[in-house]
């Protein structure tokens, strides 16, 4: 994917001469305050040549003058996840992307960089081109957003414990319909909306671990941590029968060897994917007597023991998301990929 920065006047002459590239999709900025000096100001109309555009108005100011402008960090450029969201189509579509504002060097320049950094990783090279002086606030608002776009994105199967059980579980330390009562494990995004959720609030009062070792080291101290949350790879083994499934990876705490269980309380992973164009939805059954598979990956949040005789660790999970697995079938033997 391609990344080109422009100014207004850059981006007007290239549409006049009829050379804008083709098959792009373009963020523009602008801002109104500029009609105080031009009463005839507006953005950079696209029409002619028919391409995507996403218009954002936002004033290019830095950090320090927000306050100024009855501002805070939070409250600035709130247009920043529908650009990502615009970003991440065009992405999806084989579009290069054109950033363009007034004068091609700040916000759009941000906004490069940004792109360049999360879907290339070299979004350095924009900051360290004399050309341009990225605002810092507005990539590091892209940036974040196309971040938590790509979890959406990437999280097609997922996983939750029933309502009740999380709400027995987490319920005791704080009160749950105060701070989640609106909160929703149904469908894909709102099952990871919520796990973010969780997560902060039990980061937030010292109830979450998130390495096997930390856990390991609170369950020997004698203070173990309620919460964990892993991010697992090449992890998890299924098989037909009954729960739990095992995972097979190994961590190593000083010289010991620590293995990991996960138990579900219930048997299913509910999936929705675009085929064809066409939003469907399954559930794929952990324990059918036909199938067996292999998660390649997956974020889990759950509560934990320790079994010191086994030296395992034992998870039950509330939510897991981002999971990937391979899936066998019995009957026709072929190996087919979920993703």
């Amino acid at each position: 994917m391609n990344v080109f920065i422009y100014s207004r006047e850059e981006a007007e002459k290239l549409i006049a001469q009829k050379n804008f590239p083709k098959n792009t999709a373009v963020v523009s900025f602008y801002d109104d305050i500029l009609k105080h000096i031009d009463e005839d100001y507006k953005p950079v109309d696209y029409s002619k040549i028919g391409c995507n555009v996403i218009y954002s108005q936002i004033r290019d100011i830095d950090i320090s003058f927000l306050e100024e402008e009855g501002l805070c960090y939070d409250d600035y450029f709130p247009d920043a996840d529908r650009v990502a969201l615009f970003i991440y189509k065009a992405y999806k579509q084989g579009r290069d992307i054109v950033c363009q504002c007034e004068h091609g060097q700040s916000r759009s320049a941000a906004c490069a960089a940004a792109v360049r950094e999360h879907f290339s990783h070299d979004g350095i090279k924009i900051f360290t081109d004399y050309r341009y002086c990225p605002n810092p606030m507005v990539y590091h608002k892209i940036f974040d957003a196309l971040e938590n776009v790509r979890i959406y994105y990437k999280s097609m199967f997922y996983y939750h414990a029933k309502k009740d059980f999380i709400r027995s579980r987490i319920g005791k330390y704080c009160n749950y319909d105060e701070l989640f009562g609106s909160l929703s494990v149904d469908g894909r995004i709102a099952c990871i909306n919520s796990k973010k959720e969780f997560e902060t609030f039990l980061l937030g009062n010292n109830l979450l671990c998130e390495s096997v070792t930390a856990a390991v080291n609170s369950f020997k101290g004698g203070n173990p941590f309620p919460f964990l949350s892993l991010h697992l790879t090449d992890s998890v083994t299924g098989y037909c029968g009954p729960l739990p499934i095992k995972l097979i990876n190994e961590h190593k705490y000083i010289c010991e060897k620590i293995s990991t269980s996960m138990w579900l309380f219930d048997g299913s992973i509910k999936a929705e994917r675009n085929n064809s164009g066409t939003l469907q939805k399954k559930e794929i059954y952990f324990g059918r007597s036909f199938d067996s598979f292999d998660v390649k990956e997956c974020d889990v949040l759950g509560t934990m023991l320790w079994d010191e005789r086994n030296k395992e660790l034992i998870i039950s999970p509330l939510i897991i998301t981002n999971i990937v697995f391979e899936q066998y079938s019995y009957f026709s033997g072929k190996r087919r990929r979920r993703l």
